[in-house]
């Protein structure tokens, strides 16, 4: 029974694959294309090398009309009546169909781009310029194999969900931008309610599942948890083979979903509205928060105007009055729930990731505390608005911290960059000694090298002055830095060096 299924399957497949040959020569084309620069930049060692394996990643964005067309029978009354005349269940004709999509697109795509890996680190792997890229390159594979699933599984998930060609393929688009945009954002507001400005250096690992942003917030191919320094640590890998695992799974689910599609949804614009106002909140949510920082009126303006048109758009056959008022007291509640939560996470330091401690191995630790008003200068370094505290353990970094958290309100009226200039406020940060530096070449003064561990910005309604006098009475001293001659520079990326 099973290899009857497989052989009823494979025979379908191969019609899939005859009546989509121009999209299949186009593939070709592109496949070709890449290993050619591939193999021309290897010859040369050359960077051309590398614009091959660009060049291949023009597979992922063919791959949105490659399913739109391999599923024309849901999209298009002829096709329709033409498969399901076939003597094949719904299920066989899924699985023909993803496999001629495996066959002529993603297998060649993916056996290609590891030939042209392996090419690449056996000619460069001792190349001083290109090593560093090469070295990279399986995990640069892996996060392709990422992006190509999950392209695929959304792609295939909206023509499960939508009954027209066009909406199809620009409902893909959205959700692909949307589910991308989307955890990036809510984490964005998380950290930036509590403090927090280390966007890319902390991310937990549920915030980078099933998106194309999984691959640009490793930091040393691994995946943080949400304050620098602490012991929570995810290997990329396992995080990629979830993303991987996550949309195979969502293609099975488009199976179950292709075997409740009728002919009869053929050609409507909506097949599974649920699938729709979920699109439609992650939409909102990702349209207002990227613009609000720029102006409110801006952001709820621009999400209204994309949210109605959409909808209209898809609201074929109705009275458009009707649509209209629907679809604004729908927008009106999405917005005011996103308003909801933006302000409760606001008001709790991002649900009170703003109290959090600094953890690692803190035994050799400095503390700086910068005081800023919000009427001077932002960049200025008042003595008397700046306290260190050098060479001390976990025990002593958790004191200071509760002391700031014991005078912590709120964050004021304004979140993000904006509210360094409208509030008075102050740094927070703990550096790590990483290590001595014992090579006889550096002179005396030259003696550690620091790594940023915890670096929280936060803003207050209270007394800094209060503040102040009781980080003194706990040790802390104002820094003199700039009486010494020293450069230093408070919360690089990549650590901070002391002369």
């Amino acid at each position: 029974m099973l290899l009857t299924n497989l052989s009823e399957i494979n025979r379908l497949a191969k019609g899939e694959l005859m009546r989509m040959k121009k999209m299949f020569i186009i593939n070709m084309i592109i496949l070709i294309a890449s290993a050619f620069f591939v193999v021309v930049g290897v010859a040369a060692e050359s960077v051309v090398a590398f614009l091959g394996i660009i060049f291949i990643g023009f597979m992922i964005v063919t791959v949105i009309p490659s399913v739109a067309l391999l599923f024309r029978d849901l999209t298009d009354k002829r096709v329709c009546d033409v498969m399901h005349s076939l003597p094949m269940t719904a299920s066989q004709r899924f699985w023909a169909k993803i496999w001629a999509l495996c066959e002529y697109h993603i297998v060649p795509t993916l056996v290609i781009a590891l030939a042209e890996i392996i090419i690449m680190d056996m000619r460069f792997n001792t190349s001083s310029d290109l090593s560093i890229i090469a070295n990279e390159s399986m995990y640069i594979y892996l996060v392709g194999v990422t992006w190509l699933l999950f392209t695929a599984a959304v792609s295939l998930l909206c023509q499960m969900c939508f009954g027209t060609l066009a909406e199809g393929i620009y409902m893909a688009l959205i959700a692909l931008a949307a589910f991308s945009i989307f955890p990036v954002l809510v984490y964005q507001n998380i950290t930036y309610s509590a403090g927090f400005e280390r966007m890319f250096e902390g991310v937990p690992m549920f915030f980078c599942l099933w998106t194309y942003t999984s691959a640009a917030v490793f930091d040393d191919g691994k995946v943080f948890s949400f304050i620098i320094g602490h012991e929570h640590r995810f290997s990329a890998w396992p995080v990629l083979i979830v993303n991987i695992l996550i949309s195979l799974g969502v293609i099975w689910l488009c199976s179950r979903l292709y075997k409740k599609r009728t002919a009869e949804t053929v050609g409507t614009p909506i097949s599974f509205r649920i699938f729709l106002e979920v699109l439609s909140v992650i939409s909102v949510y990702v349209m207002f928060n990227f613009l609000v920082e720029a102006d409110m009126t801006i952001a709820i303006g621009a999400s209204l105007a994309v949210f109605m048109v959409v909808h209209i758009i898809l609201a074929r056959g109705k009275k458009i009055k009707m649509v209209i008022a629907g679809r604004l007291l729908e927008f009106g509640v999405i917005i005011a729930v996103v308003l909801i939560v933006n302000e409760i996470c606001n008001a709790t330091g991002g649900f009170g990731l703003a109290y959090s401690e600094p953890k690692g191995d803190l035994e050799h630790s400095s503390i700086y505390v910068d005081f800023y008003d919000s009427q001077s200068d932002y960049f200025s370094n008042d003595k008397y608005y700046s306290l260190i505290l050098l060479d001390v353990d976990e025990e002593k970094v958790t004191e200071i911290t509760r002391i700031i958290h014991s005078h912590f309100k709120t964050l004021g009226n304004t979140r993000g960059w904006r509210r360094y200039y409208y509030s008075d406020h102050i740094n927070f940060l703990v550096d790590e000694r990483r290590e001595f530096k014992k090579n006889e070449s550096y002179n005396n003064n030259e003696k550690y090298y620091w790594s940023n561990v915890y670096d929280q910005d936060m803003c207050y309604d209270c007394d800094a002055e209060t503040l102040y006098q009781e980080l003194i009475d706990a040790g802390m001293e104002p820094d003199r830095t700039n009486d010494l001659d020293h450069d230093y520079y408070f919360g690089d990326d990549y650590g901070t060096v002391y002369y």
